[in-house]
């Protein structure tokens, strides 16, 4: 039972790190992860103020241009998506190494309409699955979400602390409750721990976010750290939909199960 809490947890929170997962919607995500954080009368912002306001600002440059996104999950998830978040299109493959057998899904988002096709998941059929990507929202299906199509926003929603590295990056802790991820809810059966979780990240000399390395086993053993890292930006990013003869309508009860 640990063991698929643990692929659950790790999925969720893969999935958005991955931008194909934008769980919540636009009205639910907090605008400013900043603003939790006092800086105290001093007319001087704090570090942890200064340096979460610069994070804030990088991760919310994945929203301006073309990128490839990589989610690797030690011994859990491997994650791969090129996502254009102005033209709202993506191609993202997900591949459940911890499962036997490997589980594998790959998702395509072009003009509104998402494609899906999974291998070895019981009773869901290896073809692909036309859904209607306005039924997507709210799920960590929903791959651009309105107003925050690259998830900027909610990748730093339970943003707690943050400092300086000493190093050009920055170490601080996230609250995981407190972030409208996929794998928030289920975060919130794990009391204290899922609220001080700490992370790592990297900001390139452009002020883009390029890493973000998140020590999720200090919350649930074996899951291990789950590291985003984001490049490839400004490359042209060609997503193409599946012949329509190749799709067919998502069953409903594979929608439900798909969506979480």
């Amino acid at each position: 039972m640990r063991g698929v809490l643990a692929a659950r947890i790790a999925f969720g929170l893969a999935v958005a790190l991955c931008v194909a997962a934008g769980c919540g919607r636009a009205a639910d995500v907090r605008d400013d992860p900043v603003a939790g954080l006092s800086a105290g009368p001093s007319v001087t912002p704090s570090p942890t103020i200064a340096a979460a306001a610069a994070l804030a600002a990088a991760a919310r440059k994945l929203n301006e241009q073309t990128l490839t996104v990589a989610v690797v999950t030690r011994g859990e998830m491997v994650v791969h998506g090129d996502v254009d978040p102005v033209a709202r299109k993506a191609r993202v493959i997900v591949s459940v190494i911890g499962a036997r057998p490997t589980v594998g899904m790959e998702l395509i988002l072009a003009d509104g309409v998402m494609h899906a096709k999974v291998a070895q998941m019981p009773g869901v059929p290896y073809r692909w699955m036309r859904m209607d990507g306005k039924t997507l929202s709210g799920t960590h299906l929903d791959v651009l979400p309105d107003e925050d199509p690259a998830g900027a926003s909610q990748l730093l929603a339970g943003l707690v602390s943050a400092e300086p590295d000493g190093h050009g990056g920055f170490r601080g802790t996230l609250d995981l409750t407190n972030g409208p991820t996929a794998a928030a809810y289920r975060l919130k059966g794990l009391g204290d721990k899922a609220k001080a979780v700490p992370f790592t990240a990297r900001v390139n000399d452009r002020g883009q976010l390029t890493l973000l390395d998140v020590d999720l086993e200090t919350v649930v053993p074996g899951v291990r750290n789950i590291k985003a890292q984001y490049s490839g930006f400004g490359q042209p990013v060609t997503v193409t939909p599946p012949p329509a003869a190749e799709t067919i309508d998502a069953p409903a009860d594979v929608v439900a199960r798909l969506k979480g």
